[in-house]
């Protein structure tokens, strides 16, 4: 299970808060938010703090990701 919040801080960026757990079943729900904010052009940062699993293929999706958004508060279990 997974919780996704949005912040909105300005007109040019999001924080999308996540917490529980990021595996196959939540992973498309995550890439979803991210992708659709990347396409408006908006700074995307991802509050990872409140992650408590990663699957392995949710640790290669944030290792993909992480040149186009920003990890913030990354646990020490994800971290890479």
């Amino acid at each position: 299970m997974i919780y996704i919040k949005e912040i909105f801080p300005d007109d040019q960026s999001v924080m999308i808060q996540v917490e529980g757990i990021i595996d196959c079943a939540t992973m498309a729900t995550l890439d979803d938010v991210c992708r659709h904010h990347l396409k408006t052009g908006k700074k995307v940062q991802l509050n990872l703090g409140g992650i408590i699993h990663i699957s392995r293929s949710g640790r290669e999706f944030l290792q993909k990701i992480e040149k186009q958004v920003c990890l913030l508060n990354t646990p020490a279990f994800i971290r890479f």
